[in-house]
């Protein structure tokens, strides 16, 4: 059985991006700008209209 260690995947696939090699934009099908909207960040997963979506905090 595989498992995931977010520490050093995290760190694996940013060395990755880095080397120009993982292309996080092509990963990525949605961008939400505030808390307010990860429910539907959410709705949009168990629907599965997103693959991936990023929640941005500035």
């Amino acid at each position: 059985m595989n498992s995931w260690d977010g520490r050093k995947g995290i760190r694996f696939l940013a060395d990755l991006h880095r080397a120009g090699r993982y292309d996080l934009d092509a990963i990525v099908t949605r961008t939400y700008d505030s808390l307010a909207e990860l429910p539907s960040g959410y709705r949009d997963q168990a629907e599965g209209t997103i693959i991936r979506g990023v929640l941005r905090l500035s």
